[in-house]
């Protein structure tokens, strides 16, 4: 079934049907009501794949993460799909579980649907085929800051965020630091990881031990602190930097809620993200907060941009995050 059926319903032209589809506002509202009448009563769909074929373009943006479970993704998205459609775009989201192979696939199926761009969080560093140009639709990099700019990205300072971590701590009278999180090939977690023993490599009694995790939720981080609050008090950390606030809450529910530690007197928690987390922590966490939303946009932004140009310079923006002190770490009196 096609317009021609619905025009006929309608008793219209088969151009009135397509002003109504694509125009409305050129449609006067009597013969509108028509149209849309019949195309109730026939039940038909359009073929939006063959408009954008007769177009030239797609109204379809693709999202690949790494892990969309993760409450920064989802308000990273939510930005994404909030600039999109101030374009008159929609986002379709693709999980690639932290599998290199996945992500490959997800990208080599959505240029075959011709989407009019990719928003990747890469797994690991971007493969040649990215790097090299061959894509054939616009890419930007998100949460990731390639070393020779050779694609357009949009990335928090995880180094910073880190080292914010770790002078807090410190500030606070820790000295027997870990940092939580994994697996430490993520390049997420490897700067965050490297911010924080930056920082802390500059006090001389300091240390940072490595809790590494397969996963980033809160089941892991009630498994680990379990782990933790059963070794003798000289040999746990006494103070925590959690990948992200998942991990953070479910540390705070081993240590407070199941083991009965004073936190933040015996341990102080950071996590990162400030995500959904007073929902679930037994106590106000203090995280690094990064601008979520804003930099979806951003990437939005860009990706239209290496749309309009040809050629476009590679460019890479980068936001700050900001240390949001509560509840779960105090300095020592």
């Amino acid at each position: 079934m096609g317009i021609r059926e619905v025009a006929e319903h309608a008793g219209v032209s088969t151009a009135t049907v397509s002003f109504y589809l694509n125009k409305p506002d050129k449609v006067r509202p009597e013969t509108a009501e028509r149209v849309r009448v019949a195309i109730e009563a026939l039940g038909y769909v359009r073929n939006d794949a063959a408009r954008q074929l007769k177009a030239g373009k797609s109204r379809m943006l693709a999202l690949i993460g790494f892990d969309v479970t993760d409450p920064f993704f989802a308000a990273v998205a939510r930005g994404i799909r909030a600039a999109a459609t101030q374009h008159g775009l929609y986002v379709v989201l693709a999980d690639s579980d932290s599998q290199v192979d996945l992500e490959t696939e997800y990208l080599h199926l959505f240029e075959e649907q011709r989407v009019r761009g990719l928003l990747l969080a890469p797994v690991a560093d971007p493969s040649p085929y990215l790097v090299e140009g061959k894509a054939r639709v616009p890419i930007v990099l998100l949460d990731y800051s390639p070393d020779e700019g050779t694609l357009p990205a949009v990335a928090i300072d995880g180094r910073a965020g880190g080292r914010m971590a770790a002078e807090h701590l410190l500030q606070c009278g820790r000295r027997r630091l870990a940092f939580v999180g994994g697996p430490s090939e993520i390049h997420q977690v490897a700067e965050r990881l490297e911010g924080f023993r930056g920082a802390a490599a500059g006090v001389a009694d300091a240390t940072v031990e490595l809790i590494e995790t397969t996963e980033r939720n809160a089941r892991q981080g009630r498994e680990l602190g379990r782990r933790i609050a059963d070794r003798p008090e000289s040999e746990r950390p006494d103070g925590i930097f959690a990948v992200n606030d998942l991990v953070a809450v479910g540390l705070l529910q081993a240590l407070v809620v199941e083991r009965g530690l004073p936190v933040p007197d015996a341990i102080s928690v950071v996590g990162y993200n400030d995500a959904l987390a007073d929902e679930y922590s037994p106590l106000e966490l203090t995280t690094l907060h990064p601008p979520q939303a804003e930099l979806g946009a951003t990437a939005v932004e860009l990706l239209l941009a290496a749309e309009a140009s040809p050629a476009p310079p590679p460019r890479t923006v980068v936001f700050m995050p900001e240390l949001i002190v509560r509840e779960s770490s105090v300095p020592r009196s």
